[in-house]
């Protein structure tokens, strides 16, 4: 299950045989369709908090480059 964690949290989706797997941004961990079905309030939540974490890592390369680094 580990390995699966790592690609979930990487890529986000996995189809696994005849499952979906999705990685819950907000619980931090890997759950199935079944949980979180697309368009679901958890996807939603989920979606925001994994954008909300892109746009924090892109501000943080922003002000170091403004920084000079």
């Amino acid at each position: 299950m580990a390995g699966l964690r790592k690609i979930l949290k990487l890529y986000g989706r996995m189809k696994v045989g005849d499952v979906m797997w999705f990685w819950d941004y907000v619980a931090d961990e890997p759950v199935t369709e079944s949980e979180m079905p697309e368009g679901s309030e958890r996807w939603k939540a989920s979606e925001k908090a994994k954008w909300l974490a892109v746009k924090k890592q892109i501000d943080a390369s922003r002000q170091r480059n403004a920084e000079g680094f």
